[in-house]
Order: structure tokens, then sequence, then C-alpha cells
């Protein structure tokens, strides 16, 4: 509130980030994608330089799990992240190519939106 009392806008939002744009797995994404799991999100899009391209996630990852919060779908990501806080570090479990591998991840901060 004091951000857009001061400038009309947000600029910092305190909100933890991976730096990722997901699409939720089911059957009908995991078999058009041919992935070797039906749950999870997986990774559309990673944003230069932010926190999942520095820990080194790809384009087709399938993020199942943060720290110990299993993730089901986009919205039990949020909820997984709305505890932490900006460069604090995660451990994130993803499948890739069908092997399970967790790599740490320090949060970067969310965008405002414009």
């Amino acid at each position: 509130m004091p951000q857009l009392i001061a400038t009309g806008h947000v600029t910092h939002t305190g909100r933890a980030s991976l730096g990722v744009g997901v699409v939720t797995v089911d059957t009908s994404v995991a078999a058009q994608y041919n992935l070797p799991v039906d749950h999870g999100v997986l990774i559309a899009s990673v944003t230069s330089n932010g926190p999942a391209a520095t820990a080194r996630l790809k384009t087709g990852d399938v993020i199942i799990q943060i720290d110990n919060t299993q993730v089901t779908d986009v919205q039990s990501m949020g909820d997984a992240l709305l505890s932490k806080s900006p460069g604090d570090t995660v451990a994130v479990t993803i499948n890739r190519g069908g092997q399970q591998m967790t790599v740490n991840v320090t949060l970067g901060e969310l965008p405002a939106s414009s």
C-alpha cells in the first residue's frame, strides 16, 4: 500500500518467484507432451537470467515438489511459494526425461504487473 500511495504503482511485490511460466500436468498434457509423469507443473518458459535459469531448470522439466510440498498443479506450486521470500533457497524436485532430480533454487521477486 505505501508504494501505491507514494508512486501510484507497485514496484516491489515482495513475493517469491521461480522465474518460470508453467502449465498444470494432467493426463491430457502428459499424453500430448509424452511426459513420464501425470501430475506436477510443466515448465513452458524460463525467464532469461532468472532464478530457474540460474539453477539450470529447462523448458520441458516437470516440477513435482518444492521443499517438502508436493506440487500437483499450478495452484499448489503457488501455495508452496507463498510462505517463501525473495532470496530464500528452496529444493525443487523435477522430472527431466524420466529422471528425477532435486535442484536448489534461490528465489527471485515476482515482478509487479504493469
